[in-house]
């Protein structure tokens, strides 16, 4: 454990930046959450120069490996930019230059020549992150921007949007770009629920699973004004939005399945 009050920033400067920014939402704990992460090798003394970040609204079901027999880490694809439905195929998510998301335009204002890899996020809740690698993309969003990372990182994020950066898609392809030998990409199958935070799911379990033993990844993650942050969320295309919008939905459940990078959405 760690008090979070020994980093070098703090959950009130993160907000008083981001007011300053022009931001109108509350959305401070989103950030502070995701900088503690990039920045822990800063502010944690005697950390290990390997850390896997583990959200904890997900469990792992099956054995996994972070590392490959070469030494290197092995990062999981992840969600799609792009929620399709119906997709048979990874053509569907792209061509790359086609894909228009807030986090991808927040990567290129943050960091010199960053640019996505291929048409997937590197988001799944969970991501193994080598210090040096870490270091050199804190490094150079510092050089650039002339401020501390924390700082750096908030003044770059869109103050329109609830949810305008990921820490997972910066590294994901950031690592993909600068040191493309010292990775390795994978998929990972899961299922997810993705719910408002005042919906009771006492079946929460029988949703995830569905009475699938071999699924390696399950994640339930309540969501403070889901609606809200659906309306504004770049994954989702019109028609979807609409789907998860769609007044006649009784619950705002909704069960995600990822199974080798094709992505399926479904209501609870």
């Amino acid at each position: 454990f760690v008090d979070e009050r020994t980093y070098d920033f703090s959950l009130q400067q993160v907000k008083e930046v981001l007011v300053d920014h022009g931001s109108s939402h509350n959305h401070g704990n989103w950030y502070f959450q995701q900088l503690l992460k990039m920045t822990c090798f800063r502010n944690i003394p005697g950390i290990l120069p390997r850390v896997l970040i583990h959200d904890c609204d997900i469990a792992f079901n099956a054995p996994i490996n972070f590392l490959d027999e070469e030494g290197r880490g092995v990062l999981s694809i992840g969600y799609p930019f792009r929620w399709v439905e119906n997709v048979t195929s990874f053509d569907e998510y792209g061509p790359l230059e086609s894909i228009k998301h807030s986090h991808i335009d927040m990567g290129r204002r943050l960091l010199p020549g960053w640019d996505i890899a291929d048409a997937f996020s590197g988001m799944h809740h969970h991501q193994l992150i080598e210090q040096e690698l870490m270091e050199s993309l804190l490094r150079d969003a510092e050089q650039k921007h002339d401020l501390p990372f924390w700082e750096a990182f908030l003044r770059n994020v869109d103050p329109v949007r609830w949810n305008g950066a990921c820490e997972y898609v910066l590294y994901y392809h950031y690592v993909q770009g600068k040191f493309p030998d010292r990775v390795k990409l994978r998929h990972i199958s899961g299922v997810d629920l993705i719910h408002d935070a005042n919906e009771p799911l006492d079946d929460s379990f029988d949703l995830i699973a569905d009475h699938n033993n071999d699924i390696p990844v399950l994640g339930r993650h309540g969501f403070t004004s889901l609606k809200i942050r659906l309306q504004t969320m770049d994954y989702i295309p019109p028609k979807l939005r609409e789907k998860f919008l769609d007044p006649s939905v009784e619950r705002m459940v909704f069960r995600l399945e990822l199974k080798n990078g094709i992505l399926r959405v479904d209501p609870c």
